[in-house]
């Protein structure tokens, strides 16, 4: 019994670190060399391509061609940088609207409640008459 419960706290455990990781979105910058084989896939559309096959592709490129899809990698990572720190700015924009709206300030009910404490009828028509007056400077 007792292992059993253990298997099931674990999988849930993974299952929390699984939905964290769900949330962020990101994803990696694609290597030279994987845009190398999808380059090298669209231009053979009628063949299938093996990953052996392409691994000797690779291997066959001269330093001058790799250092080229290297640097095409590398500015596609600095393009999702820049997009995922702008995306990052963004939420943090609307995380402070947020706070804003929760801060308006709320009228405070310590007041009305005392004032509706009262059990005497003219305790009631001093509450009434306070509540128009609050009423009336709310509206102005």
């Amino acid at each position: 019994m007792d292992k059993k419960k253990q298997t099931r706290s674990k999988t849930r455990d993974t299952k929390r670190i699984k939905s964290t990781s769900k949330e962020t979105n990101s994803k990696r910058s694609p290597s030279g060399y994987q845009l190398f084989c999808k380059d090298a896939r669209e231009k053979r559309k009628g063949v299938k391509l093996t990953f052996k096959e392409l691994g000797e592709l690779w291997g066959d490129c001269t330093e001058a061609e790799k250092a080229k899809w290297n640097e095409i990698a590398l500015k596609k990572k600095n393009k999702m940088q820049e997009s995922e720190d702008e995306s990052m700015e963004e939420k943090k924009d609307k995380d402070k609207k947020n706070e804003k709206k929760s801060n308006i300030r709320q009228p405070k009910n310590d007041e009305k409640d005392k004032k509706r404490s009262g059990t005497n009828k003219n305790n009631k028509k001093k509450q009434e008459e306070e509540e128009e007056e609050d009423e009336e400077e709310d509206e102005e």
